[in-house]
């Protein structure tokens, strides 16, 4: 693998976790989750926050 091979195979994964974060985001807002749920999925959704955040400031 290549330098050029690695930095598309990482963009191509930091697009597929803003997706993952984006379809967390809307299963909060739309409330059709119970309150255990909710909970787990806003973990979830602040952790790959966290990880786009990082990435982004590595750059």
């Amino acid at each position: 693998m290549t330098s050029h091979d690695a930095i598309v195979e990482i963009n191509t994964a930091i697009d597929r976790l803003r997706a993952v974060r984006d379809t967390l985001g809307k299963q909060l807002v739309d409330g059709s989750c119970q309150s255990s749920e909710k909970r787990q999925l806003s973990e979830l959704h602040d952790r790959v926050a966290q990880t786009i955040e990082a990435y982004k400031r590595g750059n």
